[in-house]
């Protein structure tokens, strides 16, 4: 474990690329696999905080290879209108989480592959990606009182060809994502000790 810091990436195929530089713990993909995990790691191996990371598609305002972190992640799977609004916000403070690189974007979690941005109409400002269990990670961490963060790196631009692209240029920017990882743990623990 890396001093108490959970790192989850959600699959095989994103622990795969970096080379055994950290040890990363594999969810699978999806909410409900990132929050098992989430809790596996803080009541059964004592983590203290934890970071969630690994690729994004970009929707809006970014680009392939760009670095991200979630000053708002919503929750885009429940759909309860009109009885709430759509797309929900995570009822999480993400000021409190660290900066650890990158822009900071707007996260669209649902648990599927997007190709096309349903979110158009919302006009929202700055960087806005699509992923899927940046939200159920947050809420979890909150639910269990421990602190987290998330950052991501834009793989594809979540267009109709984002599944063809998307293997190879996670491949590419598998190096980064490892930086991005090691440039995140340090950032927290320096944060912890300091």
């Amino acid at each position: 474990m890396n001093d108490g810091i959970g790192v989850i990436v959600p699959s095989a195929f994103e622990a795969a690329f970096l080379n055994d530089v950290h040890e990363v713990y594999v969810s699978g993909m999806g909410k409900l696999r990132a929050a098992a995990t989430v809790q596996t790691l803080v009541r059964d191996y004592g983590c203290k905080h934890i970071l969630l990371a690994g690729f994004c598609g970009g929707l809006s305002n970014c680009n392939v290879g760009d670095v991200v972190q979630p000053w708002r992640l919503m929750e885009c799977d429940y759909d309860a209108r009109p009885l709430e609004s759509w797309p929900n916000n995570v009822p999480i403070d993400s000021n409190g989480m660290l900066r650890c690189g990158g822009e900071w974007a707007t996260f669209m979690c649902q648990d599927k592959f997007i190709m096309g941005n349903p979110y158009a109409e919302f006009d929202i400002a700055g960087p806005v990606v699509t992923e899927m269990e940046g939200y159920a990670v947050a809420y979890t961490s909150t639910v269990l009182g421990v602190p987290f963060n998330v950052v991501k790196i834009v793989s594809d631009m979540a267009d109709g060809d984002a599944d063809k692209h998307f293997a190879d240029s996670c491949r590419k920017l598998a190096g980064k994502l490892a930086g991005t990882i090691a440039a995140a743990i340090a950032e927290i623990k320096g944060a912890v000790n300091g």
